[in-house]
């Protein structure tokens, strides 16, 4: 049995730990309002960009989970935090301009742009595309906040914004930057925010190689939980070995 009182910071990987969109797995809720009554630091380091942070901690928040914005480290976040001047960013995403634009970042609608950055867009289609296309064969840098080939909206399997992100590459032979996890960008901006030593931090994930071998680069016991897309033979694959496998964050008894 793990001593979890040894840690006091928890951080949490979003899809398929807390939820599987739109429903909260079973034990998340109870587990992250425990930890924060008992005065632990929580955080959320996730790659989901379908809702802004303040529109995210709603969803959360109707769902039972008490959770303040500040506590969620997203891409948007880590571009902001990374960006050097005033460069003009087009967007793909409604949801991630919001947050960009609360940490004050030059978002434009059109050209000319000085970086892409492609996020989640369930309303993605050809115009944006195209508009992209040109960004990019005019210069613009080119980030994405997942490589993501797919994710789970409930228990059902659906394209990620890694299948966004191949299309800007392929028709302008531009490569995307990952921004998001397990890029060093995500690990600098979540030892930014972690106030413990290493030793005394805990870290979930759903995924080996986007959550485990990501935590370990810093140092973080590492909780593999199967509630997500992740499966027990990926194990036999993956370099990366967790300190500890749950099936859900139900087991955890705090």
């Amino acid at each position: 049995m793990v001593n979890w009182d040894k840690f006091k910071t928890f951080v949490f990987d979003l899809d398929g730990v807390i939820w599987n969109y739109p429903e909260v797995i079973e034990g998340a809720d109870r587990v992250i309002n425990r930890l924060k009554e008992i005065g632990k630091q929580v955080l959320i380091i996730t790659n989901y960009t379908s809702l802004s942070r303040e529109n995210l901690v709603k969803e959360l928040r109707k769902r039972g989970i008490e959770i303040e914005k500040e506590e969620i480290i997203n891409p948007c976040y880590v571009l902001a935090l990374n960006l050097k001047g005033n460069e003009r960013v087009l967007v793909i995403g409604n949801e991630a301009k919001k947050d960009l634009e609360e940490f004050n970042v030059n978002v434009v609608d059109d050209l000319p742009a000085d970086i892409l950055f492609v996020t989640h867009d369930m309303q993605f289609n050809y115009e944006k595309l195209v508009l992209g296309f040109k960004a990019l064969i005019n210069g613009a840098k080119f980030f994405a906040s997942s490589l993501d080939k797919e994710w789970l909206h409930g228990k059902e399997r659906v394209p990620g914004t890694g299948a966004l992100v191949k299309a800007f590459e392929y028709c302008s032979n531009v490569k995307a930057e990952l921004i998001g996890k397990p890029s060093e960008y995500m690990r600098f901006a979540m030892e930014l925010n972690v106030l413990s030593p290493r030793k005394e931090v805990v870290y979930f994930g759903d995924q080996l190689d986007k959550d485990i071998a990501f935590a370990k680069k810093s140092k973080y016991f590492t909780v593999w939980v199967l509630s997500g897309i992740g499966k027990k033979e990926d194990l036999k694959k993956s370099k990366a070995k967790p300190n500890l496998i749950l099936k859900s964050l139900k087991e955890v008894k705090i």
